[in-house]
């Protein structure tokens, strides 16, 4: 009897010490289960946030570029910037699909943690059914039986929770992948957006080398122009030695300055249209340097005629 008293009061105590085990267990593992789900859930957000910043801060950088603006190394740059947002998406979609994995992995723990404490609950009920005559006993294997079944409703509580943040988690990678295909898109639209840059680059530089040749008449036209005033300068000088026939040396001299002013005239027209790129104006200057030539010829005949 005595040996069986203490088998009886000895069996209740290691059942509860096991119960109080499962359920610290439980707690730890619910907590952790918790905290990961939580902190998986605002990563991915984070994440989803941070590379949608990122791509409207792409299309602000070209939207604020000027027509043609963009250089070879700012294409390098969008190019990389957008290598990098592809990168990312694939680490994050990847982190979710990790986290979803490791959600489904601690529900099937939990289903197997409230699988045991359902064996210690049938051991429970049985040991309590085989010592009847026992009241003590009987009341302690009581309360073991209904700790047991408080710990599987707590059990099937946190699978149920469990089992809502997986599918939490599941519609934020559906989401996720949403918002990765959006980002795909917008990628294309900054290649084409980087294309057309490009393009206008090229049709910037074809422009620039028409500028060239157009600056290189200019310079042929000034040349020019230096070598009327030259000439206009002699005759100046010639003039102002003559000693005889004043009134028709002024004369004279009043017809050189007034085709010198009409040479100078049409120089500074030449220049103004030519600083305007003026394609009319460049395929004419012949004819406009014929007129200067001209002036200088009638200022040596008038020369010949005074002296």
């Amino acid at each position: 009897m005595a040996s069986d008293q203490a088998q009886s009061s000895g069996g209740p105590s290691a059942g509860t010490i096991f119960l109080a085990l499962v359920a610290i267990v439980g707690i730890v593992a619910g907590i952790y289960f918790y905290s990961q789900a939580q902190s998986a859930t605002e990563q991915a957000n984070q994440d989803i946030l941070r590379l949608t910043q990122q791509v409207e801060s792409l299309e602000t950088e070209i939207a604020a570029q000027p027509e043609g603006g963009a250089t070879a190394e700012e294409m390098a740059d969008l190019e990389t910037q957008i290598a990098t947002l592809t990168e990312e998406r694939d680490t994050a979609q990847a982190s979710l699909e990790t986290e979803s994995t490791d959600l489904q992995s601690q529900i099937a723990a939990l289903a197997e943690e409230r699988d045991a404490a359902l064996v210690a609950r049938d051991e429970a009920t049985a040991a309590l059914e085989a010592h009847e005559e026992s009241a003590g006993a009987a009341a302690e294997l009581s309360d073991n039986v209904a700790a047991a079944e408080a710990r599987l409703a707590e059990l099937t509580e946190q699978q149920t929770q469990a089992e809502a943040a997986l599918a939490d988690a599941q519609a934020q990678l559906s989401a996720a992948e949403a918002g990765l295909t959006d980002l795909g898109n917008q990628r294309t639209e900054l290649e084409t957006a980087v294309a057309d840059l490009e393009a206008r680059r090229d049709a910037l530089t074809g422009e620039v080398t028409d500028a060239e040749g157009t600056q290189s008449e200019l310079a042929d036209l000034q040349a020019q122009r230096d070598a009327l005033q030259a000439e206009i300068e002699s005759a100046q000088a010639e003039l102002a030695s003559v000693n005889g026939e004043i009134e028709a040396a002024n004369a004279q001299l009043a017809a050189v300055q007034g085709e010198m002013s009409a040479a100078q005239t049409a120089l500074d027209e030449l220049r103004s249209q030519a600083e305007e790129v003026v394609p009319a104006a460049v395929a004419e200057p012949p004819a406009q340097e014929a007129a200067p030539a001209d002036d200088a010829e009638e200022a040596t005949q008038g020369e010949g005629t005074q002296q």
